[in-house]
């Protein structure tokens, strides 16, 4: 699961900086990501969306402990949202 979590955060950081509050979720769970620069931020195309939702997915139907179940519905919910 931390691969799949490093990779999701790989993807939202194309857009979103490591400081983002959708990023939160991730922080909490020890989940270091690369650092892009601002100036090289921007915008998901189609195919990472999908690829974005798809991790979302797997991510809500795993299961898990309390406290990482907890977190990764605060993922869930506050990247989603940013996905649609």
């Amino acid at each position: 699961m931390d691969s799949t979590l490093q990779e999701l955060r790989d993807l939202v950081c194309i857009k979103f900086p490591p400081s983002h509050k959708c990023m939160y979720g991730l922080a909490r769970l020890n989940i270091k990501s690369q650092h892009i620069h601002h100036k090289l931020r921007r915008d998901w195309t189609e195919k990472e969306k999908e690829k974005i939702q798809d991790i979302l997915n797997r991510l809500i139907g795993h299961e898990s402990d309390h406290q990482f179940h907890y977190y990764k519905h605060i993922i869930y919910n506050r990247i989603a949202l940013l996905v649609q």
